[in-house]
C-alpha cells in the first residue's frame, strides 16, 4: 500500500482537486437552469425575510410591553451582528424615533413610505420592506438584497448580499421581465427579478482559490506524467521530452484557445484588467499557467534526459542543449519584462497599500521560471561538464548566452544586462560547485542560489519600475497639459440636468443676482468646487458684456457663442464645455436657458475656473467614479503648471517652487531632473507654458525592501521542488539525521523567538499609532467643538437660519484641521456638514449613527469613538456634545476620519512591512547559522563516519585530528584507542593467517612434490633390481626410468614456478590497451576449439582504453577463457559468450559459458590459493587471475547456476583519455 502510494503520491493529490473543480463547475453550469435558480434564490430570500421578521417581531413585543423603551435605545442589542444586513425603525405619525443602522439612506428622511411591504428602492440599494404596527408606533423593517450606488470605485461597489451569491454585473427589476431570472412566493406573488446582459444567470465565483486550484491540479498532473515517464524503460530519452513538452502545449492551447475551463475566466486572476499583453497572453491567469508549464518543461528536462552519456550524434545534441538553456532563459526574462511594463501590479513589497495577493501570484510566476532556469543548468553540468572541463562549459554557455540575447532582441525587445549579470553568476556558481558536493549539501547550495535568484528578481524588478514610472511621468505631464479635470466633468454632466430642472432658479434673476451665486455655491458647487472659482453672466438677447482687458463692449450671445467655438470642447453628457486657454489653469463654460419672472428669456453663462493653487483638502476617493480615479493621477504622483515663469496650479505631496525650477529648459521639449527625492518631467507645451509631473524616488532601503520576500519565496519553491524532484517519493516517515536535526532545533527555536517577539511588537506598535491617532482626532474634536460653541453663541437650538451660516463655518474649519465635521441636531438629524456629497449621494443616512447617538444622548458621555465602514472604507469616527455660550446642549458634532485613514493605514503597513522584512532577514540570518553551526558540529561525526567506512584489516587506518574536549572530542580519542588497537589485532590476525597460508602452502606443495618422488623412487629401485639381476635389457630398462624421471622432475619444475608466479608476480609495465582489440586478438587463440564456439558481442560504439600490462591482462582473460571451456561436458554443444561494455567511469568484460556451474557450497572458495574443482592442476589459476586484475584497480566476481554455466565478471576503470568516435 504504501509503495503505491508513493508512486501515485501527486495523483492521490490531485483528485480531491479535481472532485472540487468538477463541483464548481456543475454549480458554475447549474444557472442554465433558471427555475432551479429561481429555487435557489428564493429559498436564501426566505431565509432572510423570516430572521427580519423574527427581529421585527422582537421589537413589536418589547415595543407593546414598555412603549419608553425606544427612548433609551436598548433595541440596538438586537443588530450587534447583522447591522450591515438588516435594519429596523420605530416612528410615530410625524416622527422617526429609533433607527438600527446609518447605512440605510433614507430619501429625505421620509420613513412612511407608500408601500408597507415589498421591495423598495432606496439611494443605497434595493431592500426588501416588511410593516407592523404597536398601539403607538409603526416598526419598519429592511434587508439588504442589492446595494447599488450611482457609481463605483475601490470602496464604493454595488453587490448582492453575498448569500445569494449572485453577481454584482445583475440588476434588480421591481416587476416580471421577460427571460429574466423572476422570483415568486409558493403562492405566486412576483417578488422580484434579475436581469443580466448575458444569457447565463447562476453562481458566479470570483474568488482566485478556484485558479489557484486549478493551478495545483495542473501541477500534481504533470509532476505524474513526469514520474511515471522516468519509470518508463521503452520509451526513448527524447520521445518521453517531446511527450511531457507535447502536453504542456496542449493545456496552454486548450485553456488560452477555448477559455476552457469556463469558471477560470469568471476570476480575477484571468481578467485583463490587472495584466494583458497580447491575444495569448491576455491575463495574469495566462501568464502564471505559462510560468507552470515552463517549468514543467525544465522538469522533464531534468527528469527525463540523459544525453550526456550517449555517444550517437552527442556534438549536435551538446548544441542544442546549451542553445536551448540560453533562450529558456532570454524567454524568462522577456517575459518577465512583460509582466513589469505592461500591467497594473505593483511590485513594491514596500508600498502595502498596494500590494496584494495578485502581487504574490505575480512573484510566484516569475519564481519558476528563475528556479526552472536553474534546473537546466544543473542537467546541462550533469551532462557535459566532465567532457568539457570548467573553461569550456563555462564558454559555451556564455556564447549560446550571447546568440539567444541576441535573437530574443532582434525578435522581441532589448534584453538589459541586469539579467544576463545573473546569468553568469548562476553559470560559475554552478559549473564550480562539484554535483556530489551540491547533492551533499543541498540546502547551502539552495540558500546560495535563493539569494542570488532574489537579489536579481528584486533589483531587475526595480529596474523595470523606475523605468515604467518615468514613461508614466512623461504621459501625465503631457496630459496635464490639456488641463482638464476628469473628477470635474463626471460632476458636471450630473449637475447639468438637476440645474435644468430646478424651478426655483428663475426667481433668483434679478439684477444684480447676488442670490443666484450665492444659491448656485451653498445647493451646487460645493465641496468639490471650492477648488474652483466661479463666475456667473445672465444675458437677455439684448445684453452686452464688458471685457477689461481690451475696454470694449460685445454682445452677449455672440461673444460666450465664439469663446465655445473656438476654445471649448463639450463636456459629455453636458452643455458645459472645456475651454482650452493655454494659461495653466482649469477653465469649464456652462450655458443654461431659463424664462425670468416677467417671462423674458435669458441665457445664465457659468464660468469656472480652478483657483490659482488650491485651498483645502483633496476631494476623497470615496466620492469619486472609478473612471475619474483611473484617470486621475496616482496619489504618489505631484504636479505643477507654470504660466510665464509663475506658479499657478499645483497638486500632490512636493512643495513647488513659485517660481519655474533653473533645471527646466525652454527650449528642449521634455526636461528630465531630480530634486528634493523626487524625480520630475518638465513638459513645455509652448515657450510661456510648462507642466512638471513628479514622482518620490524610492530609497535604496526601500528597494531592497522586496529581496527579503523573495527570498523567502525562492527558498520554500526550492525546497518543495528539492522535495519532490525524486526519480522515487517516499510517504514514510522522513527521518532526520543528527545534521538535520540540529538544523530544525536552532531554526524552529529562532522561528519562534521571533514570532512571539514579532508579534508582540506588531500589537505595541499598532495600538500605539491607533492610541496616537484617537488623541489626534479627539484634539481636533475639542478645537472644532471649542470654535463652534464661540460661533453659535447663545443660540438655544439650531434652526433653519443657521443652516447655511454653519455650513460654511465648518466648511473653513474642515480646511484648517484637514477632516470632516458633521453636526447633528438634537434628534439625531443632520444639519450642517463640510462635505454634503456623501448624504445628496445617498451614501449615508442623514440621521447619527445610531450607536454614536445612544453614547452622547442616553449615557451623556463627553466623548465617543467608534469604528465605521462605508462600503469597503473602514475609518474611525469621533462624537462629541456641543454646547452654546451658556453651556446649553444644543447638538451632536461629528468628525468621521475618511481622509485620514489611509495615513493611519500606512503607518501601521509601512511598520508590518518593515518587519516583515526584519523577520525574514533574520530567517534567513537563522538558516545561515544553522547550516554553519550543523555543519562544524557534525564534521568530526562525519569524518568518524567515512573512518569507519574506510577501515581495513591490515592497512593503515587514518586517525581524527580533534582538538575539543566535549563529548565529541572524547568520542574521537576512543575512535583512535580503537583504531590502534585494531592495528595490532590485524597485525596478530595476518601473521595467524600468514602462518596458517605457509601451513596449508607446505602440506599443498609437500603433496604436489610427493607425488611426482614416488615413482621416480620405485623406478630407481626396479632399476637397482635390474642391476642386481644383470638382465640383459638393462639399457632398455635405463633408457625407460631415465625418461620417466625427467617427466617427473620436469613436473617438479612446474609446480616450483607456479608457487613462484603466486608469490611474486612480475614487473608491470602499465600501457594504454584498446580493450576491444585485445579481446578480439585473444578470441583468435580460441576459434578452432573442438566442439565450442567463442562469440565476442561489444554494446557501444567507440573505442575504450583501460591501463595495464598488456601479457598479464591477456594471461587473466585467457585463463578464464580457458576456464570456462573446460567446465563445459564432452557431450554438450560448447558456449563461450564475450561481452564488452561500460558505464561512465569503468568497461566490464563477461565471459559466459554454458558449463556444468560451479557447485554452491565451493563458490566461496573458489578463489582462494590451491583450490581446484579440476582433477588436475594446483588451483592457482583464479587466485592469479584476481590479483592481476585488482593490480590494475579493477575488480572480479562471477555468478553461477549449476544447470546453466557460469559468468565471470571483470571491472577495469576507464582511462583519462575518454571514447573516441570510431
Amino acid at each position: 500500500m504504501k509503495r503505491f502510494a508513493g508512486r501515485n503520491i501527486f495523483i492521490l493529490i490531485a483528485i480531491p482537486i479535481l472532485l472540487v473543480l468538477l463541483l464548481s463547475e456543475l454549480v458554475f453550469f447549474e444557472g442554465n437552469n433558471q427555475a432551479q435558480e429561481s429555487v435557489r434564490v428564493y429559498k436564501v430570500f426566505e431565509k432572510k425575510e423570516q430572521h427580519l421578521e423574527a427581529i421585527v417581531d422582537s421589537v413589536v413585543s418589547r415595543v407593546s410591553a414598555n412603549p419608553l423603551i425606544v427612548n433609551d435605545w436598548s433595541l440596538l442589542s438586537l443588530f450587534s451582528r447583522d447591522q450591515d444586513e438588516f435594519a429596523v425603525t420605530v416612528s410615530s405619525e410625524n416622527s422617526l424615533l429609533f433607527w438600527s443602522s446609518s447605512l440605510v439612506a433614507f430619501p429625505a428622511d421620509d420613513i412612511n413610505f407608500k408601500k408597507s411591504e415589498g421591495l423598495i428602492h432606496l439611494p443605497t440599494g434595493w431592500y426588501y420592506q416588511i410593516s407592523r404596527k404597536s398601539a403607538t408606533y409603526i416598526i419598519k423593517g429592511f434587508f439588504l438584497i442589492k446595494r447599488e450606488f450611482p457609481y463605483r470605485n475601490r470602496f464604493i461597489k454595488s453587490a448582492f448580499n453575498s448569500e445569494f451569491k449572485l453577481s454584482d454585473a445583475y440588476s434588480i427589476r421591481p416587476t416580471s421581465q421577460l427571460g429574466a431570472l423572476n422570483i415568486y412566493k409558493p403562492d405566486g406573488t412576483h417578488l422580484f427579478s434579475i436581469t443580466t446582459k448575458n444569457d447565463r444567470i447562476g453562481l458566479i465565483s470570483k474568488s482566485n482559490l478556484l485558479a489557484v486550484l486549478y493551478f495545483a491540479f495542473i501541477l500534481m498532473v504533470l509532476a505524474h506524467l513526469n514520474f511515471w515517464l522516468s519509470r518508463n524503460r521503452r520509451l526513448s530519452k527524447g520521445l518521453k521530452l517531446s511527450i511531457s513538452s507535447g502536453v504542456a502545449v496542449v493545456i496552454y492551447t486548450i485553456v488560452t484557445g477555448f477559455n476552457f475551463p469556463a469558471t477560470l475566466y469568471q476570476t480575477e486572476l484571468f481578467s485583463p484588467l490587472s495584466f494583458s499583453y497580447s491575444s495569448w497572453l491576455s491575463s495574469l491567469g495566462e501568464f502564471i499557467l505559462l510560468s507552470i508549464l515552463m517549468f514543467h518543461v525544465a522538469q522533464a528536462v531534468f527528469t527525463l534526459t540523459d544525453f550526456g552519456k550517449e555517444q550517437k550524434g552527442r556534438g549536435a545534441r551538446m548544441i542544442c542543449s546549451f542553445l536551448f538553456v540560453a533562450f529558456f532563459f532570454s524567454i524568462s526574462v522577456a517575459l518577465m519584462k512583460i509582466l513589469l511594463i505592461n500591467s497594473s501590479i505593483s511590485l513594491e513589497f514596500f508600498s502595502d497599500l498596494k500590494f496584494s495577493a495578485i502581487n504574490l501570484y505575480a512573484f510566484f510566476a516569475i519564481s519558476l521560471h528563475v528556479i526552472g532556469f536553474i534546473i537546466i543548468v544543473l542537467r546541462l553540468r550533469s551532462d557535459y561538464y566532465e567532457g568539457l572541463g570548467f573553461y569550456k562549459f563555462v564558454t559555451a554557455l556564455f556564447v549560446s548566452g550571447a546568440i539567444a540575447g541576441i535573437t530574443v532582441s532582434m525578435l522581441c525587445f532589448k534584453i538589459d544586462w541586469v539579467p544576463f549579470l545573473y546569468y553568469g553568476l548562476v553559470v560559475l556558481i554552478i559549473a564550480r560547485f562539484d554535483l556530489v558536493r551540491i547533492r551533499e549539501y543541498k540546502y547551502t547550495f539552495l540558500l546560495i542560489m535563493s539569494i542570488a535568484g532574489a537579489s536579481y528578481v528584486n533589483l531587475y524588478a526595480q529596474d523595470l519600475i523606475i523605468r515604467k514610472k518615468n514613461k508614466v511621468l512623461d504621459l501625465m505631464a503631457v496630459k496635464l497639459s490639456s488641463e482638464r479635470d476628469p473628477a470635474a466633468e463626471i460632476f458636471l454632466s450630473e449637475l447639468d440636468n438637476k440645474l435644468r430642472q430646478d424651478t426655483i432658479i428663475k426667481y433668483h434673476l434679478i439684477p444684480p443676482y447676488k442670490s443666484l451665486e450665492s444659491y448656485f455655491s451653498n445647493n451646487y458647487f460645493t465641496g468639490f468646487w471650492r477648488n474652483y472659482n466661479m463666475q456667473i453672466t445672465v444675458c437677455s438677447p439684448d445684453d452686452s458684456v464688458f471685457i477689461t482687458d481690451e475696454n470694449k463692449h460685445y454682445p452677449c450671445f455672440p461673444f460666450f457663442n465664439n469663446l465655445r467655438k473656438t476654445k471649448g470642447m463639450l463636456v459629455s453628457g453636458s452643455n458645459f464645455y472645456f475651454m482650452d486657454r493655454v494659461n495653466g489653469r482649469i477653465s469649464y463654460l456652462g450655458q443654461l436657458d431659463f424664462t425670468n419672472s416677467v417671462n423674458i428669456p435669458v441665457k445664465v453663462f457659468i464660468e469656472l475656473n480652478s483657483k490659482e493653487i488650491p485651498e483645502g483638502k483633496g476631494y476623497p476617493e470615496l466620492l469619486l467614479d472609478e473612471r475619474a480615479s483611473r484617470e486621475s493621477q496616482d496619489g504618489d504622483f505631484s504636479y505643477a503648471k507654470y504660466f510665464d515663469g509663475e506658479l499657478v496650479d499645483r497638486g500632490g505631496e512636493y512643495q513647488y517652487s513659485m517660481n519655474l525650477p533653473s533645471e527646466v529648459s525652454t527650449k528642449a521639449e521634455y526636461t528630465h531632473f531630480s530634486r528634493n527625492g523626487y524625480r520630475h518631467c518638465a513638459y513645455n507645451r509652448n515657450s510661456n507654458n510648462f507642466v512638471i509631473a513628479s514622482y518620490p524616488e524610492v530609497p535604496f532601503y526601500e528597494r531592497i525592501s522586496t529581496f527579503p520576500f523573495l527570498f523567502l519565496l525562492f527558498y520554500l519553491i526550492g525546497a518543495i521542488v528539492l522535495t519532490f524532484n525524486k526519480k522515487r517519493f517516499s510517504i514514510r516517515n522522513k527521518k532526520f539525521d543528527f545534521r538535520e536535526k540540529i538544523q530544525l532545533t536552532l531554526i524552529l527555536s529562532l522561528l519562534g523567538i521571533l514570532t512571539i517577539i514579532g508579534l508582540g511588537l506588531m500589537f505595541y506598535n499598532s495600538n500605539k499609532l491607533l492610541s496616537s491617532l484617537q488623541d489626534n482626532l479627539n484634539e481636533k474634536l475639542r478645537s472644532v467643538s471649542s470654535e463652534l460653541s464661540m460661533r453659535v453663541g447663545q443660540e438655544n437650538e439650531l434652526n433653519a437660519p443657521m443652516r447655511d451660516y454653519l455650513n460654511e463655518q465648518l466648511i473653513v474649519l474642515s480646511d484648517i484641521i484637514w477632516a470632516d465635521i458633521n453636526l447633528y441636531d438634537l434628534k439625531g438629524r443632520l444639519f450642517a456638514t463640510s462635505r454634503s456629497e456623501i448624504y445628496d449621494r445617498g451614501l449615508l443616512s442623514r440621521r447619527i449613527n445610531p450607536v454614536a447617538y445612544k453614547a452622547l444622548a442616553v449615557e451623556h458621555r463627553t466623548l465617543f469613538l467608534h469604528d465605521e465602514n462605508l462600503g469597503a472604507m473602514k475609518f474611525f469616527s469621533a462624537y462629541s456634545p456641543v454646547y452654546n455660550q451658556n453651556n446649553r446642549l444644543i447638538g451632536y458634532l461629528n468628525l468621521p476620519y475618511f481622509t485620514r485613514q489611509d495615513d493611519f493605514k500606512k503607518q501601521v503597513s509601512d511598520f508590518i512591512v518593515a518587519f516583515s522584512n526584519l523577520y525574514i532577514l533574520l530567517i534567513m540570518f537563522s538558516l545561515i547559522v544553522a547550516l554553519i553551526i550543523s555543519h562544524k558540529l557534525t564534521a568530526p561525526l562525519l569524518q568518524i563516519e567515512n573512518n569507519l567506512k574506510g577501515i581495513q584489516l591490515g592497512k593503515p587506518n587514518a586517525k581524527i585530528e580533534y582538538s575539543g574536549e566535549d563529548e565529541i572530542g572524547r568520542l574521537a580519542k576512543e575512535y583512535n584507542k580503537k583504531v590502534d588497537e585494531l592495528a595490532i589485532s590485524a597485525e596478530l590476525l595476518a601473521r595467524s593467517e600468514r602462518e596458517s597460508a605457509w601451513q596449508e602452502m607446505a602440506r599443498q606443495v609437500a603433496h604436489e612434490i610427493n607425488n611426482p618422488l614416488t615413482p621416480m623412487k620405485l623406478s630407481i629401485q626396479y632399476l637397482q633390481r635390474i642391476k642386481e639381476k644383470d638382465s640383459e635389457n638393462f639399457d632398455d630398462y635405463f633408457n625407460r626410468v631415465s625418461r620417466t624421471l625427467v617427466e617427473q622432475i620436469d613436473a617438479l619444475s612446474l609446480i616450483a614456478s607456479s608457487f613462484s608466479d603466486f608469490a611474486r608476480m612480475p614487473g608491470i609495465h602499465d600501457e594504454l590497451i584498446d580493450l576491444e582489440a585485445k579481446i578480439r586478438e585473444l578470441v583468435l587463440l580460441f576459434e578452432n576449439t573442438n566442439n565450442v564456439s567463442v562469440s565476442f558481442v561489444k554494446s557501444f560504439e567507440g573505442i575504450i582504453r583501460v591501463v595495464a600490462d598488456s601479457d598479464q591482462l591477456g594471461r587473466a582473460i585467457i585463463n578464464l577463457i580457458k576456464n570456462g571451456i573446460q567446465a563445459i561436458p564432452r557431450d554438450r554443444k560448447g558456449l563461450l559468450n564475450i561481452e564488452l561494455y561500460k558505464d561512465d567511469s569503468c568497461a566490464y568484460i563477461s565471459i559466459s559459458d554454458n558449463g556444468s556451474g560451479i557447485p554452491i557450497e565451493l563458490q566461496d572458495k573458489l578463489f582462494e590459493p590451491s583450490f581446484t574443482t579440476k582433477s588436475s592442476g594446483m588451483g592457482l589459476g583464479l587466485a592469479i587471475t584476481k590479483k592481476i586484475i585488482e593490480n590494475f584497480n579493477g575488480d572480479i566476481w562471477f555468478h553461477s547456476n549449476p544447470e546453466s554455466g557460469t559468468t565471470f565478471f571483470v571491472k577495469l576503470p576507464i582511462s583519462d583519455i575518454l571514447t573516441e568516435k570510431s
